[in-house]
Formats: structure tokens, C-alpha cells, sequence
């Protein structure tokens, strides 16, 4: 099922499913949907994402229950857009804040820029919600204050690329208090 029919039960299609841009107007999407799963979002690939969309005629206010992301679940989630052409998606919550915006450039990384990322502990039966790496979009992350079942790591850094069998780390940084790692992998 679609994310919207494993969410609220329903989907919606215009159309033939080929809308074209909105010529006057606006779209108010504002409310409560009680679970998120972000893997559900696999039909949406970063290589179909560039600047060139449009969203200034949306305008967005949503709350979330429950944001799953991967085995991690996070609590009273808050999204709204903005920036130019609306193209940043603002996040916040208790345990999770920041933004995410489009690619510059078609084909480029997804730029995740968070205040905070609180991870809960996961447990051995948390595994069937782990993500496939190779529905991964090209990432450019960073979290400033990253915690990790209440334990404050530091700021996290990395940038990742598509492979065809998962992805690949160009950069990693973990900067804590008297404590410096840097590296790569694949």
C-alpha cells in the first residue's frame, strides 16, 4: 500500500496521477496523521528531486504522531515548509529538529541540517523496521547535538553517495568533547 493508504486508510489520486502545477490558488494542507513510516516513501528517488520543483503554492502544517524512521520512532512531530519555492522542509519535535532541503542540483545530495537527534535504544526486535541502503537518497547530514539512548555524542557529519548495492560515506565526522573521528566507508 501507498504511504497515505498504510497511514490514515485512504488514498488519493488527480487525475491520471500526472497533476500539472497549480495556476492560481493554493494548497493548505494542515493536521494530525497519526503514523509516518519513511520507508513507505521508496517510489520517491533523489535523482528525480532537483530546485526546479516548485511547492510556493503549499503551504504545510502537519503534525505526526509518530515518525518512524527506519527502528527509530520519534514522538509529536511537526512539519512545515518554506525557504525558496518551499523547497525546505522544517522538522521539530522534542527529540528531533532541523531541516531538510531539496538538492541544488538534479541528481545531487538531500541537505539534512538538524538542531538535535535524540535516538532512542534500539532493541533486537527493532530490526524489522531497518531501511534498505539502496533506497537511500545521496545525503549531505549533519546533527549538532546528536544523543544516543540519553548518552550526548556530539555533532555528526557525512556525506553519502548511491551505489547500486547500498551506499558509500565520501565523509565522516563525529566531534565530541575531547574526542575526534573521521573517516569513510562503503
Amino acid at each position: 500500500p501507498s504511504t497515505a493508504e498504510a497511514v490514515a486508510g485512504i488514498s488519493a489520486v488527480l487525475g491520471d496521477g500526472d497533476v500539472p502545477p497549480l495556476a492560481m490558488g493554493r494548497w493548505r494542507i494542515k493536521g494530525y496523521v497519526p503514523r509516518f513510516d519513511v520507508s513507505e516513501l521508496h517510489s520517491v528517488h533523489s535523482d528525480q528531486l532537483g530546485t526546479d520543483v516548485d511547492l510556493s503554492p503549499v503551504e504545510l502544517d502537519l503534525e505526526v504522531g509518530s515518525l518512524l524512521i527506519g527502528a527509530a520512532q520519534f514522538d509529536r512531530v511537526r512539519f512545515t515548509l518554506g525557504g525558496v519555492n518551499n523547497s525546505t522542509l522544517f522538522v521539530d519535535s522534542r527529540a528531533l529538529a532541523g531541516r531538510v532541503s531539496a538538492p541544488t542540483k538534479v541528481g545531487g545530495p538531500v541537505l539534512v541540517e538538524l538542531e538535535r537527534l535524540e535516538l532512542p535504544a534500539l532493541k533486537e526486535s527493532d530490526g524489522d523496521g531497518t531501511l534498505d541502503p539502496r533506497t537511500l537518497p545521496a545525503l549531505s547530514f549533519s546533527a549538532k547535538s546528536l544523543a544516543y539512548d540519553g548518552r550526548r555524542l556530539g555533532t555528526l557529519k557525512f556525506v553519502s553517495r548511491r551505489l547500486a548495492d547500498g551506499i558509500a560515506l565520501d565523509k565522516i565526522y563525529l566531534i565530541a568533547s575531547g574526542f575526534d573521528a573521521e573517516g569513510d566507508a562503503s
